[in-house]
């Protein structure tokens, strides 16, 4: 994950954070998974997961540019923040163009992270 921390660090979280662009032709159900690497095997050294989670946006159609501006309206779908591993979401979207951020709750916490998406 990036580190621009979640959407409470205003200042970082579109600059940092990497945004990914989804377009989806129909309504459908995705399921939503970021994973981080296991720093549990650390946890002798004080090392522990990150908390992760992730927002989706609902985009103007034709937007060919990350976002720049935080949001004026709340997402359509978001995670809840957790220290696991892995964090998975269950989203019904509509028709539409998305942007899916995934970020750590800190910012300036920072990782190698895995994004699935399956509709």
């Amino acid at each position: 994950v990036a580190p621009g921390g979640c959407l409470n660090n205003k200042d970082t979280f579109l600059p940092e954070n990497h945004q990914y662009s989804l377009y989806l032709e129909r309504p459908q159900t995705l399921l939503i998974g970021l994973m981080q690497n296991d720093k549990r095997i650390g946890a002798h050294l004080g090392v522990d997961n990150f908390s992760i989670g992730f927002y989706v946006y609902n985009v103007e159609m034709n937007r060919k540019m990350r976002l720049h501006e935080n949001p004026s309206r709340p997402p359509k779908a978001k995670s809840v923040f957790i220290n696991s591993r892995e964090n998975v979401l269950r989203a019904e979207l509509d028709r539409g163009h998305y942007y899916l951020i995934p970020c750590s709750f800190k910012a300036g916490k920072a990782g190698e992270f895995l994004l699935r998406i399956y509709s």
